[in-house]
């Protein structure tokens, strides 16, 4: 018989018990969960793994100790990592950090943020019931505690990413990049081929948001506005927290919803994006949300379109379907999460485009007519309007921020990312007085890149 304690994620689930899990060797295993509780996809678990019979079959651990002083004879393999194993044992002996063991569960993972921003809540308050109806961790990061955490590679590992430090390697240095470019938001999955070449999905992180960008600043990013220009009419800071905390979740279920669709990559990503746009527009005007709001995400979408240059990945092309879900967002039948999902599939399927020359026509056809200001060419009347549209917005982000620490020390690192130029003393005018004695780490990330008067707005 061969008994060991192991830490692994769970990234899929094959059907009834039966699920593949990722070590902290970076090992894929087919296994069977003894017990009633299975644990979620995307989530973490600590077992004792017996290949005795022939099959992998895990038995979930609740307590290392008592299973010690039941006599039975378990081997603990560090895989050349001892700072894994004192990890693994002080989750299990002490039930505290940055993840969850619930009593009576046995050793399952799972990251429970507090989550206090009113606005991510609202989305995780819909889709995260459908979430644990489906067995799916969604494992969301919580922006404002994340900026004004320590920035080092062992304290994200430890206070953001799931105990999957290991399964997926490349998780930490996509955190990292998106950080760096001033928390672009961002739903991280990571697909295994199961079965009969069938993906399902497993979640390594979300980033629901940058709490660094407004509601004009995150109009500039999506739509590509150049340095000299201002998004307005945007949508608020808080319609735009809200959409784009919707989207980025709701990504982790379009492979349920979609299905396998198309073999191009590029192709399917435009469906599921269109899937999780359209969500977010449906669920955001069923809670009360301004139907203009909704149509102004569509047209910067369709402008950071327009401004592509044919590098790189097409920004998202899904004005279509948005338009779409405002104009049906008030038909009857939409009662339940799992309703609102298959709707947005619907219309993802519709208003996708379906092959690369159409993605490339989508493109070529669409417009960002009216989407910006040009600050070098707006008059002083205009210009000053403006400027004190973008102080309302950084003075509401300096005091949703105020209270964790230096993550006003890091949104003045990210000026150059997100302040229009002409706005620098205006934004410095703010911020500086909030900063205080407010220090930042010195191995802190540094922005991966500036912005200057010929160079567009980044994209998200």
């Amino acid at each position: 018989m061969t008994q060991r304690l192991i830490l692994g994620t769970v990234r899929g689930r094959i059907g009834g018990q039966r699920h593949t899990v990722a070590l902290t060797d970076g090992s894929v295993l087919r296994v069977q969960f003894e017990g009633e509780v299975m644990p979620r996809i995307g989530a973490d678990v600590i077992g004792i793994l017996d290949d005795s019979s022939g099959e992998n079959r895990i038995e979930l651990v609740p307590d290392v100790a008592k299973r010690m002083l039941k006599g039975r004879r378990t081997k603990i393999i560090p895989f050349g990592r001892p700072d894994v194993t004192a990890r693994m044992l002080a989750y299990l002996l002490d039930g505290t950090g940055p993840a969850l063991i619930r009593p009576g569960v046995g050793g399952i993972i799972e990251r429970t943020p507090i989550i206090k921003d009113p606005d991510l809540r609202w989305a995780l308050g819909i889709l995260e019931p459908e979430a644990s109806r489906l067995g799916l961790a969604l494992n969301v990061v919580d922006p404002l505690a994340l900026a004004a955490s320590a920035w080092t590679d062992r304290d994200l590992v430890d206070a953001v990413l799931p105990a999957d430090a290991s399964g997926e390697r490349g998780a930490l240095s996509d955190l990292k990049a998106l950080m760096a470019d001033a928390f672009q938001p961002a739903c991280r999955r990571t697909l295994l081929g199961l079965g009969r070449g069938a993906k399902t999905p497993s979640v390594d992180f979300i980033i629901p948001y940058s709490p660094f960008l407004t509601g004009a600043t995150f109009c500039a990013r999506i739509g590509g506005a150049w340095h000299s220009e201002y998004a307005f009419p945007a949508i608020s800071s808080d319609d735009a927290r809200r959409l784009s905390s919707f989207r980025e979740i709701a990504l982790s279920f379009a492979a349920r919803y979609l299905g396998t669709v198309s073999r191009n990559s590029e192709v399917a990503r435009h469906l599921e994006e269109c899937f999780a746009d359209a969500a977010a527009t449906t669920a955001f005007l069923r809670s009360g949300g301004d139907p203009a709001a909704a149509l102004r995400f569509a047209a910067f979408r369709e402008a950071g379109a327009a401004r592509w240059n044919e590098e790189g990945s097409c920004p998202p092309q899904t004005w279509s379907a948005i338009r779409a879900a405002v104009s049906a967002a008030t038909s009857p039948g939409l009662l339940t999460t799992d309703d609102l999902m298959k709707h947005a599939a619907s219309v993802a399927l519709i208003h996708a485009p379906r092959s690369i020359e159409a993605i490339l026509a989508g493109a070529r056809s669409a417009s960002d007519k009216d989407a910006f200001i040009d600050l070098e060419t707006a008059g002083p009347h205009t210009k000053a309007t403006l400027e004190r549209h973008f102080q309302q917005e950084v003075a509401e982000n300096i005091a949703r921020l105020a209270s964790h620490g230096n993550a006003l020390a890091r949104m003045a690192k990210f000026a150059p990312l997100i302040v229009p130029m002409g706005f620098e003393d205006a934004f410095d005018e703010l911020v500086r007085p909030a900063l205080g004695t407010v220090e930042s780490d010195d191995n802190d990330i540094r922005p991966l890149s500036f912005l200057d008067d010929d160079a567009p707005a980044l994209r998200m």
